[in-house]
């Protein structure tokens, strides 16, 4: 769809058809607030925006109280949660207190700014009513019923408010994630301030939705204490993967097979493989594909495929020497690698031998 308006020819439904699509269905009111936001811009609605979707419906109906979405960079999970599902939300209940969290003001403002749009335009309106009301600061503005969104800095004071719903977009801030002292810092205005702003400790519910960026940044620190809801979707599928999703035309699944990237018209398999190539294992594995390791176990792996490569390599298997080659230096899983890719690796590595004698 390239746009709200081609939208509604293209499905030959009404104004008042559409109007009510867009007031029960997130997902179509994501595609459609995004286009208010950028009406110059194109959106792919790919699959896993349905499954965000479908999790963040869930959370308003009070079916999930603890939900952790982990997504790769690019993929729109900023609009998706912070800002058309806060919207959303407040159109249906104007009377929620939402506190929105960020790692920096900076950030947390910008969202709060978005959000303030799409409820001053006329799309918005004609759905819901006019639904802002009282104060209009950016960070901090209220609707006709009293509801609220507050925008809030990681860190940040949050004396004398209180949240209904809280969210919390992108905690840590890039290379900061990798400082102890600083993810420390997090977890602890997570824990002693943070979550005594809910309202209602039992019923009220959080949202935490960023990418992978240490193996104890929030996320990691949280599972090991809590029983959370967790969407992982990784860039690549490392297994096969089935996701709910629920909408007006009823329930199906969005799966993946290994190897599958997570939105192929935005990013490609070969285009994420030039990605790893270019990134640190770590990097890739974090904030890609949502499964932060450690040095430790990156060299562990190493050694290990090293000192089968050198069994392999005494022994005169060259197919096996070249798969484990091969994965030793791209970091593909033994089991995607081809006979023909193995052998190739291995003349690969006969070429490089022979260059590096003849130079000594």
């Amino acid at each position: 769809m390239k746009d709200s308006n081609a939208s509604q020819s293209d499905l030959s439904i009404s104004p008042e058809e559409y109007a009510c699509i867009l007031k029960s269905d997130l997902t179509s009111f994501i595609e459609a607030s995004f286009y208010e936001l950028y009406p110059g811009k194109r959106l792919d609605l790919a699959p896993h925006i349905e499954v965000v979707a479908t999790k963040l419906e869930a959370v308003r109906r009070g079916e999930i109280k603890r939900l952790i979405i982990n997504l790769p960079p690019r993929h729109l999970k900023w609009h998706c949660v912070s800002v058309a599902f806060v919207a959303w939300m407040l159109g249906h209940d104007p009377a929620k207190h939402v506190i929105c969290a960020s790692y920096g003001q900076d950030l947390a403002d910008e969202l709060a700014s978005a959000c303030q749009r799409v409820m001053r335009s006329t799309l918005y309106r004609t759905l819901f009513g006019d639904v802002l009301g009282g104060r209009q600061a950016v960070n901090d503005f209220e609707t006709v019923l009293g509801g609220r969104r507050l925008a809030a800095s990681v860190g940040g004071a949050l004396t004398g408010r209180g949240a209904d719903i809280i969210i919390l977009d992108d905690p840590h801030k890039g290379d900061e994630a990798l400082s102890e002292a600083s993810r420390n810092t997090t977890h602890s205005w997570f824990e002693n301030t943070l979550l005594s702003r809910l309202n209602d400790k039992a019923q009220g519910a959080i949202i935490i939705v960023m990418q992978r960026l240490h193996l104890e940044d929030l996320v990691g620190h949280l599972l090991k204490k809590g029983d959370w809801d967790v969407l992982r979707l990784p860039a690549i599928a490392e297994d096969e993967e089935c996701h709910l999703i629920e909408g007006p035309l009823g329930r199906r699944f969005f799966r993946r097979r290994r190897g599958d990237a997570l939105h192929p018209e935005r990013e490609s398999a070969e285009s994420l493989a030039a990605i790893k190539r270019s990134v640190s294992v770590l990097s890739f594995a974090s904030q890609y594909q949502q499964s932060p390791t450690s040095l430790e176990q990156i060299r562990a792996r190493d050694a290990e495929l090293d000192r089968r490569r050198s069994e392999a390599y005494e022994a005169g298997d060259w197919l096996t020497f070249g798969r484990l080659w091969h994965c030793r230096w791209t970091g593909t899983p033994e089991d995607e690698i081809s006979d023909e890719q193995a052998m190739a690796a291995y003349d690969e590595y006969q070429a490089i031998a022979e260059r590096l004698l003849d130079e000594y």
